[in-house]
């Protein structure tokens, strides 16, 4: 926000199921599974990098080679 980075931090519940005894994570519609980031966000760095460089998007937001 206004040019500072900003984390959410969104706790993911879980659940026991009784029947096959195992810890179930609640799965939220706008995050991807095991990803730390958001499906906006990832949408927005694609139309960023449609725009300027992978290497540019990259350095502005931090990411690693892997992550871009």
């Amino acid at each position: 926000m206004f040019g500072q980075p900003a984390y959410l931090k969104i706790p993911r519940r879980n659940f026991y199921c009784r029947h096959c005894q195992k810890y179930v994570t609640e799965r939220l519609e706008f995050l991807d599974w095991r990803r730390p980031y958001t499906k906006r966000y990832e949408a927005n760095i694609y139309q960023r990098v449609l725009q300027q460089n992978v290497a540019q998007v990259s350095r502005e937001e931090g990411l690693t080679w892997a992550q871009s």
